[in-house]
């Protein structure tokens, strides 16, 4: 049946929403093939639900690689069509779900209307590994994803041990492959439960602002209350041993014994590993059995430290990437205001029009406390305010600091107006007497200074850079 979407908005979910609606049977067709080898090929069972109506959804146990998009009786392709695909703007062969033994890949196969993961649009052939809860988006048919089993390297059953050196290989492909932090973590917590046959795993990193122990990701731990939970670094617990230490700890109860854990569950044996990266220290990957009878050994402990060390490497590429792409995003939002105030201007002969949108372009991209504008008077040595909202009508050339940015063409970005040597105390009174962070800024037309853009903040502030 399909249905209009009443909003396009992407809404991510969380993982207690995402139990709440897939309670209930649902049967999962497997494909493309019938059946398949779990030992040669790897298996993602995936229910997707309708955005715009939960109550809709199916169930796909996805072998090999497939399409989605709109047309019956071909092979390898999942019809949308019932799902109001056409109406809807999804192509006939709208993305490519490419399963691996690490990832579930999907890529736009060239669609119409474009394909967009949790908002965000992908480009063409490039693929995108996705996560549990994401919101898949063709055209305009929202499918929100949910991942009920994944291979996660079970190419052995778990009562066999795993060779340590096919173990790497795969943990590499399986952790380095990820770019999206929350996908690294919740990575390596189901690689380290599947390797070791743990009953429960979790990832705990250093605070750089507060110096804490905090939980970013766990398996087998199902109260969603302990995510994000705090602890202080001492010795006096395992993991902040690790921290102290550099060193792994590995831990069994005595029969009829049971020790408590950091996550507050009781346990029979626990190891716990560092997480670290030129000889420092950041995290720690724990591990823990709860039935009696089970304990950790060495090779569970080289398991858990390649798995770590990997783990390392993938965290601080997720960090490093995470960084890129906000400031490539704040670099696009600066441009977006630049585009806005040029349009402006060639556009209008109206200079309040122009100085506006230029406040409220500097406002909602700049958390400053005041932007002034002085123009130059062609006719005589001073700065002229533009609006009669600035400390000064009139700023004579060749004296203060907006005298110096005139003369030398070049900003001045201070944390402290009044220590600058150019101060003038008569003149650079600009906001308050008290000490004010500020960045005046030369206006240019043909290498000549115009003006200057004057923003200052509050007392105890940092001024922002500034385009020019």
């Amino acid at each position: 049946m399909s249905q209009q979407l009443k909003s396009k908005q992407t809404e991510l979910l969380s993982a207690p929403e995402l139990d709440r609606l897939i309670t209930g049977d649902l049967d999962y067709r497997p494909v493309p093939f019938e059946t398949a080898d779990e030992r040669a090929l790897p298996v993602w069972r995936v229910r997707f639900l309708l955005t715009a109506n939960k109550e809709e959804q199916f169930g796909l146990e996805i072998n090999d690689e497939i399409h989605l998009g709109r047309g019956k009786n071909e092979s390898g392709l999942v019809d949308l069509s019932p799902y109001g695909a056409e109406s809807l703007g999804v192509s006939r062969h709208h993305v490519s779900l490419r399963p691996t033994s690490a990832n579930l890949f999907v890529i736009d196969l060239g669609s119409t209307n474009g394909t967009r993961r949790n908002g965000r649009s992908i480009g063409i052939n490039t693929p995108y590994a996705l996560a549990d809860g994401d919101i898949l988006s063709l055209g305009n048919l929202q499918l929100t994803v949910n991942i009920v089993k994944r291979p996660y390297l079970q190419t052995a059953p778990l009562k066999q041990r795993v060779d340590l050196v096919d173990a790497l290989a795969q943990i590499g492909k399986a952790i380095t492959s990820q770019l999206n932090l929350d996908e690294v973590l919740n990575q390596v917590v189901a690689t380290a439960m599947s390797l070791t046959a743990a009953g429960e795993t979790s990832i705990w990193l250093v605070d750089e602002a507060t110096g804490e122990l905090f939980l970013e990701a766990r398996r087998g731990i199902d109260d969603a209350n302990l995510l994000r939970t705090r602890m202080p670094i001492n010795e006096d617990t395992p993991a902040g041993r690790v921290i102290k230490t550099g060193k792994a700890i590995r831990m069994s109860s005595q029969p009829g014994e049971a020790q408590q854990i950091m996550t507050g569950y009781l346990v029979q044996a626990l190891a716990y590993v560092p997480i670290s990266l030129g000889g420092i220290t950041f995290g720690v990957l724990a591990s823990a059995h709860r039935d009696p009878g089970k304990s950790f050994d060495d090779h569970d402990e080289r398991l858990l430290g390649a798995i770590a060390d990997y783990a390392a490497i993938a965290i601080q590429n997720a960090r490093l990437y995470r960084d890129t792409d906000l400031a490539l995003n704040e670099r696009v939002r600066e441009l977006a205001a630049l585009n806005e105030l040029s349009r402006t201007v060639s556009a209008s002969l109206d200079m309040n029009e122009v100085y506006r949108v230029l406040v409220q372009e500097i406002r909602r991209h700049m958390p400053v406390a005041g932007v002034h504008l002085y123009l130059r008077d062609e006719t005589q040595p001073v700065l002229r305010a533009f609006s009669d909202t600035a400390p000064l009508a009139e700023y004579p050339i060749r004296h203060g600091i907006l005298g110096r940015v005139v003369m030398s063409g070049e900003p001045v970005i201070t944390n402290n107006f009044t220590s600058h040597p150019d101060y003038d105390e008569d003149l650079d009174l600009l906001v308050s007497d008290e000490p004010v962070p500020l960045a005046a800024v030369p206006l240019k037309v043909k290498s000549e200074v115009v003006g200057v853009l004057v923003l200052h903040n509050q007392p105890g502030g940092a001024p922002r850079s500034v385009l020019v």
